[in-house]
């Protein structure tokens, strides 16, 4: 696993959140010295499949405890665009008005990056549905991993996608 990686699958079931993420592996070891999991992974525009082993710590003992010295895996419950933002509202030479986020900074190796998203940019839509703001950016990516984007470059509404393929 690398930075910015997005886990979509563990064993063949769809990952949404952090919860779900943690559930499954939790369920996988329940009773188990340890479970393999074999996950998906989205990286760099494409999927990977990937395999770890997972210890069950309290394997064989009568109560579940948790050890609050025990150092635990940091992992992302929303997929991370990688770019700051400010709710705009733009109007073209010809009168139309675009209502979106105007991109301000962009992370290096991000998801916004990979996609083609560049600095300036006013995000329309992620996934065909429309962000005009950050709690509605915040709603689309927290469900869902963000793979279409629709944006205002220039006066130009381009279609980007992250993924290659599913």
């Amino acid at each position: 696993f690398k930075p910015n990686d997005i886990i979509t699958e563990v064993n063949g079931e769809k990952v949404k959140d952090n919860m779900g993420f943690v559930g499954l592996i939790q369920n996988g070891v329940e009773g188990k010295e340890s479970a393999q999991f074999n996950v998906k992974v989205y990286r760099n525009k494409t999927f990977l499949n990937l395999s770890m082993t997972v210890p069950n710590f309290n394997y064989g003992k009568e109560k579940l405890v948790s050890d609050t010295n025990q150092q635990k895996p940091q992992i992302l419950s929303k997929a991370s665009l990688g770019i700051d933002v400010k709710s705009i509202s733009y109007s073209t030479d010809t009168g139309e008005t675009y209502n979106g986020l105007k991109v301000l900074n962009i992370k290096s190796n991000s998801l916004a990056e990979e996609s083609g998203i560049k600095v300036g940019d006013i995000i329309l839509e992620i996934n065909d549905k429309a962000v005009r703001d950050i709690p509605s950016m915040a709603n689309v990516i927290s469900n869902e991993i963000p793979v279409k984007f629709k944006v205002l470059r220039n006066g130009e509404i381009l279609a980007l996608d992250a993924a290659q393929s599913f």
